[in-house]
């Protein structure tokens, strides 16, 4: 590695972790969440919300709208709720909670004011953190990589073309289809599948973020483009947590501050990523890419952080529908609630650094 590139591999330090507050005893025997809209025009139900959580026994969750009156919670998802029009029955402790895993530049909060008491987002600072994703301490089901073990992602990465894309919405608000054609024109090797590219092989017809199939598609590629549509604070998805839990690439982001002030149990490990705006310009950016990738003691340093980490994505014990559970079983909440939602999440056109790509290449060097 050359000294220009010595400037900017970040110093390893350890992911410095939130305490999680202590759990509090539950004072209800059982909840009962009715699910007054659907999500994405899709059913909310038990088995497909509440399948995997150990208080699924405890905790209902049901389209019944004649369960109104008795739920302890209401449950809305946001993009479904702009078709709302039916004045509910509410008792004085029910809470309504709003969910939302999208951003305010695609889809901002639609409640009206003073309506919703808890929010569910993947916003570090919601009632109820549901991420798309988390680092985690290893335990004993799934302990950290050995040096042995990392050897073996080395092995794996047998495609020429340095990168893989998979992406099939062309015109985002952030511009990110620019920024990799400037890095391709700047002699980044890149495959481009989906709409925005070719059709992935075996992935015909699924949808392609979560499929098994994408997995198998991506493992042999050194990096993998994790750009997501909008640059909004928190809003990190499935392609750059799943591009480290089951791909085993670096993922490649916009922008560094966004990765390492993510809230959560554990922050995300800052040498398991490279930032375009660590660089000064494309041609520079794919330079370093390129060092990495012929370089077999660098490229695995970006994996070092396997041996202290594991990655857990949605869903999980501690996040989203089993912490609503949780939460509601305990029973020991504040009554409160938004007096303006929109304003909280970010309804507004600063809030989101949409612009980052454009004024990175006309300041490129």
């Amino acid at each position: 590695m050359t000294t220009q590139w010595q400037s900017l591999k970040r110093s390893p330090k350890t992911s410095p972790s939130i305490t999680k507050l202590p759990q509090l005893p539950f004072c209800k025997e059982s909840v009962v969440i009715v699910a007054a809209t659907k999500f994405f025009g899709m059913e909310i139900s038990q088995e497909r919300f509440l399948g995997h959580c150990s208080l699924r026994d405890k905790c209902r969750i049901t389209e019944d709208m004649a369960k109104v009156a008795e739920a302890d919670a209401v449950l809305f998802h946001n993009a479904d709720f702009s078709s709302w029009r039916k004045k509910l029955p509410r008792k004085s402790d029910q809470v309504y909670v709003v969910a939302n895993l999208e951003s305010p530049y695609n889809h901002p909060m639609h409640p009206p004011n003073n309506y919703i008491n808890w929010t569910m987002t993947y916003r570090h600072d919601s009632d109820i953190w549901y991420p798309y994703g988390y680092f985690a301490t290893p335990d004993g089901i799934k302990p950290g990589l050995t040096d042995e073990e990392l050897d073996k992602i080395w092995s794996q990465k047998t495609k020429n073309s340095s990168a893989t894309w998979l992406v099939s919405n062309c015109k985002t608000g952030n511009k990110r289809k620019l920024l990799v054609d400037k890095l391709i024109e700047s002699g980044l090797t890149v495959d481009i599948w989906g709409g925005c590219g070719s059709p992935a092989p075996a992935c015909a017809g699924l949808s392609m973020q979560g499929s098994e199939c994408v997995k198998w598609l991506v493992q042999p590629y050194k990096f993998y483009i994790s750009f997501e549509n909008t640059n909004c604070p928190d809003y990190v998805t499935e392609k750059f947590f799943e591009t480290l839990r089951s791909r085993y690439a670096i993922p490649i982001v916009m922008q560094r501050k966004l990765y390492e002030d993510l809230g959560g149990f554990h922050r995300v490990p800052p040498n398991s990523f490279i930032a375009v705006d660590d660089f000064k310009n494309p041609a520079e950016l794919v330079e370093y890419i390129n060092t990495v990738s012929n370089s077999k003691n660098l490229y695995l340093s970006y994996h070092q952080w396997r041996k202290e980490y594991t990655v857990k994505s949605d869903p999980t014990e501690d996040t989203g529908y089993c912490e609503l559970c949780r939460k509601l079983l305990q029973g020991n909440y504040a009554q409160k609630s938004y007096a303006d939602l929109g304003a909280w999440y970010g309804n507004k056109p600063d809030f989101c650094d949409n612009g980052f790509v454009k004024r990175w290449l006309a300041g490129a060097k």
